[in-house]
């Protein structure tokens, strides 16, 4: 703690970092305390303090396990204050050298950097900070989830990193002393060990176990989101969790063996800063306008942030769609017709990197990807006003048809194969949907009987001509309907009922944002008042 404090004095305060390289270059101890050379700066003074913490917090067995508990600290329960401040580790998060050092040792500043972040302060300065951090992590990830080596989750970033390695080509081992180097590398070797143990205690258990332990990680962080926000963010994420979950990612889609601890370390930090500046870059427009909704919000300022807060997300339209999880996400937003593309390719991506960790037994980035879905609730809730663009999402779970569907590299059948499973799939979803609202709509049929047929009178309902699908007798004899029952009049009043349902959250929501102004200008009239009387 001592040190990373003595760190933030330093990267504060350039005259001080000068001052201690003159007094150390005119020492009469025979081993100097910090590098000194004309072409490297004064930067080396830090990078040999962190150097120093880090080799303190990571030196013992537990140093994954210790990384990963201090990584996902719940903000609420085991506050404290950040080791260095938002500024100073912004500065230090864009120093070229840092790009240079080992990975386990870039995871260990990015975390630094998450945590000043996720301090919970608000204001505009400290959202242009978060908005600079949350395009870092754009950028870090972009360079370093190539590290996968999985076809689909890797394409070249406009925002290359190359030319912020040119201070003379000097890495991060020329900036520190050599006793300080050879403790680095000595704790980094012993870092395989600790990773085998980390990833031991994890196979230990069941699969049911994990998914209980992921469901209550998300859980534990609802306190980020409002209270009126909170029941349906959670139910919502709660299915994306289950769907990921069941989705088997096998073949071309697998991560290597071959992928390092420091990798995966490094990838879950860049994930967490992601999705910490994300929260609190969109948490602060929401709080500074005149509207917490996007659709409604007037000021230019706010718009103007909020452009370029996606033109960072951009990138990730670029990724392709490659997993069952991923088809399923893209045609349920694609149904929704929603203007705000971005948001839904970012939640497809970390949905189908989410399945992934799942399978390949990486809480670290498991929990990464969590965080960022988080975020992104958050996200959609800014944009929409609401999460009804999301609500299709919390059907029932589509492993039992998916996990037929194998991935194979000539992938024709597979592809056809899987285009009728996510169709029956959808019909299913749609089924158990009309079961659990008979109870609103059947009571006006009055030639309703219990008995049932297949599903030729629903097809004929919705599809124009649904004889011409090759599959049409095979989905007919999936669905079971009841006889006599008129659904197209029955689909017509469930959309009837749909928007009347949506008018009336829209008068609700502007009659009590118009009841908490009026209670604002009467509180501020009655202070004015007692001032005069004063």
């Amino acid at each position: 703690m001592l040190s990373q404090v003595f760190a933030d004095e330093l990267l504060r305060h350039q005259p001080l970092r000068r001052y201690l390289m003159m007094v150390d270059s005119v020492s009469s101890i025979h081993e100097k305390l910090f590098v000194c050379h004309f072409n490297q700066g004064d930067i080396a003074i830090v990078l040999e303090v962190l150097s120093s913490h880090f080799i303190l917090s990571v030196s013992n067995e537990k140093a994954v396990e210790d990384f990963a508990v201090r990584l996902f600290l719940r903000c609420d329960k085991d506050f404290r204050f950040p080791e260095l401040s938002i500024g100073p580790s912004i500065v230090l998060l864009h120093d070229p050298v840092v790009l240079s050092a080992p990975k386990m040792f870039q995871a260990h500043i990015v975390s630094t950097v998450s945590e000043a972040i996720g301090s919970g302060l608000s204001s505009e300065p400290l959202a242009n900070f978060q908005l600079i951090a949350l395009q870092k992590s754009v950028i870090l990830y972009s360079t370093h989830v190539s590290s996968l080596q999985i076809d689909g989750f890797h394409v070249e970033s406009k925002c290359s990193n190359s030319h912020l390695l040119d201070r003379g080509q000097l890495k991060f081992e020329s900036y520190i002393r050599h006793g300080t180097r050879n403790r680095l590398n000595k704790v980094l070797s012993k870092l395989d060990d600790s990773w085998d143990s980390y990833q031991c205690k994890l196979f230990s258990k069941t699969k049911t176990d994990l998914l209980t332990e992921y469901i209550a990680f998300m859980k534990e962080r609802q306190y980020l989101f409002d209270d009126s926000l909170r029941e349906g963010i959670t139910s919502i994420l709660n299915c994306l969790i289950h769907q990921a979950f069941s989705q088997e990612a096998t073949g071309v889609y697998t991560i290597k063996e071959n992928t390092s601890a420091q990798d995966i370390c490094l990838l879950a930090s860049i994930l967490k800063m992601m999705s910490v500046s994300l929260h609190q870059a969109v948490k602060y427009l929401r709080n500074s306008g005149d509207s917490d909704c996007l659709k409604t919000m007037k000021s230019a300022t706010v718009h103007g942030k909020y452009d370029f807060l996606i033109s960072i997300f951009d990138y990730f339209r670029q990724f392709k769609i490659c997993l069952p999880i991923q088809s399923f996400l893209y045609d349920e937003m694609k149904s929704q017709k929603s203007n705000y593309k971005v948001s839904e390719a970012l939640l497809v991506h970390f949905t189908g990197l989410l399945s992934l960790s799942f399978n390949n037994g990486l809480e670290l980035l498991a929990k990464g990807c969590i965080s960022v879905l988080m975020a992104l609730m958050y996200l959609f809730v800014f944009e929409e006003g609401d999460l009804l663009a999301l609500e299709s999402l919390k059907g029932p779970s589509l492993q039992p048809c998916l996990s037929e569907i194998s991935c194979h590299k000539s992938g024709k059948g597979a592809r056809d194969n899987q285009s009728v499973y996510e169709v029956v799939a959808e019909f299913r979803r749609i089924q158990s949907c009309n079961l659990r609202t008979d109870s609103f709509t059947s009571c006006n049929d009055d030639n309703e009987t219990k008995k049932t047929c297949n599903g030729e009178m629903f097809l004929n309902c919705i599809l124009g001509d649904p004889k011409k699908l090759s599959d049409y007798d095979e989905l007919a004899d999936f669905l079971e309907c009841k006889t006599g029952k008129n659904y197209s009049k029955w689909m017509n009043r469930r959309e009837i009922y749909r928007d009347k349902r949506y008018q009336k959250k829209l008068e609700l929501r502007k009659t009590m944002k118009k009841t908490v102004r009026k209670s604002c200008r009467f509180k501020n009239n009655g202070h004015s008042f007692k001032g005069q009387k004063n």
